[in-house]
């Protein structure tokens, strides 16, 4: 119900399906994958969309190529989201390895929040939505890297569930 949304906006999706507080969300499915790899009984019942749904790397005005991230902080959402999975792919595939040439920073919330610390000077890099890339752009940041047109497949605003509750409510 939408009542439960509100709720649960503070919460990590996740955990309120592992805890039994959700029966269904929508979500990426790296966090499920990396629940499920934990001992979890998450699954992906369906998916929305297969496209990357923060294909931009953008950064700060005096980065202009990935290899400039090297000793960087770098804006993802939550460590083992989407969004994580994707820079780290980025990073592996500009040949920096990012467990030692970058350092990770959290922001709760879209990509917005993190074109805000940016802007700030809180991060040098993050990658966004499009809208947030046009926003970025607006505010002088540098596009480092395209993946909208990339044939890379990714599922992406995945139904998710647990497979207790599908067990239980299969006509559901």
């Amino acid at each position: 119900s939408f009542e439960n949304f509100t709720v649960f906006l503070e919460v990590p999706l996740t955990q309120a399906l592992v805890g039994g507080e959700l029966q269904v969300g929508f979500m990426g499915c790296t966090p499920a994958i990396s629940a499920n790899l934990q001992g979890a009984e998450l699954i992906i019942v369906g998916s929305l969309s297969k496209t990357l749904g923060q294909p931009f790397l953008v950064a700060s005005k005096d980065i202009t190529q990935v290899s400039q991230l090297k000793g960087k902080r770098i804006g993802i959402g939550r460590f083992g989201d989407s969004t994580d999975f994707m820079t780290r792919y980025i990073l592996k595939s500009a040949g920096l390895a990012p467990e030692k040439d970058v350092s990770f920073h959290q922001f709760a919330g879209g990509s917005a929040i993190r074109i805000q610390a940016l802007a700030q000077g809180a991060i040098d890099a993050t990658t966004t939505t499009f809208a947030d890339m046009v926003v970025a752009k607006r505010m002088g940041f540098n596009v480092l890297l395209d993946l909208s047109k990339s044939t890379l497949e990714v599922l992406n605003n995945d139904v998710v569930t647990t497979g207790l509750f599908v067990r239980s409510s299969r006509e559901t």
